[in-house]
């Protein structure tokens, strides 16, 4: 059972308490939150304000700010996949970029300048982590054969 190995709790321990028969401790079933969702900040925010638990406040900060930049800075994620494109030059990006996304080029390399940080910052980080992004826009990059082109 995965949920098991993750978490460090037994798999008849987890089996009970997802059946009902028995309840698990804060603690247990605040971890079962996080293993099971990833989502235990924002769990705990629906709760209360989580500026006010010293062992989350900086978490969700963080959290937050990614939030809003994915909202006010959508740019940022373009530029990240664009960068993922087999046809994208492995350097000088940025004319590249900025013909594909018919963004201003102060921004893109603005974007470009992110991107290339966070992706050191990840590359360096020990142990490594798993990171998703999902990102809900739909951008055309295609010079030719584009599949957003009306027909």
């Amino acid at each position: 059972m995965a949920i098991a190995k993750e978490s460090g709790y037994n798999r008849y321990s987890i089996s009970r308490w997802l059946e009902g028969s028995v309840e698990p401790r804060l603690p247990q079933f605040l971890h079962l939150i996080e293993v099971m969702s990833r989502r235990l900040l924002d769990f705990l925010a629906c709760c209360t304000d989580p500026s006010r638990l010293p062992c989350v406040a900086r978490d969700h900060e963080r959290l937050e700010l990614a939030r809003r930049t994915a909202y006010e800075q959508p740019w940022s994620h373009a530029v990240l996949r664009a960068r993922e494109l087999a046809s994208a030059p492995r350097s000088d990006q940025l004319p590249w970029l900025v013909e594909r996304l018919g963004a201003a080029q102060a921004e893109i390399a603005v974007h470009l300048e992110y991107v290339r940080a966070m992706q050191a910052i990840i590359a360096a980080s020990q142990p490594g982590e798993c990171v998703g992004l999902c990102c809900a826009q739909l951008l055309d990059l295609a010079q030719s054969q584009n599949a957003l082109a009306d027909s």
